[in-house]
């Protein structure tokens, strides 16, 4: 008898950046285990943006990605000064 293949659904983030001169919504979306995990990921993603953002010369530290479940609703938002530290 073949084992019945186990489907786990993970639920789909809608990662949006904003603020600024920025608005790239994000029509995609990413699967993620969780709400952590989907906050891990915008974080991550801020940093990156930050990173290349600084290389250029900017800082743009009054964007932020909003992040929105699968039924677009606002799950919470990242603020690019909350990616940061100041040392």
């Amino acid at each position: 008898m073949e084992a019945a293949a186990r489907f786990v659904h993970m639920p789909r983030f809608y990662f949006h950046l904003r603020g600024g001169d920025a608005e790239i919504p994000d029509l995609v979306g990413q699967e993620c285990d969780d709400l952590t995990s989907a906050r891990t990921r915008a974080l991550r993603s801020a940093r990156d943006i930050l990173s290349h953002e600084v290389l250029s010369g900017r800082l743009p530290l009054n964007e932020r990605i909003d992040v929105e479940d699968e039924e677009q609703r606002p799950v919470f938002m990242l603020p690019f000064r909350e990616a940061v530290r100041e040392v």
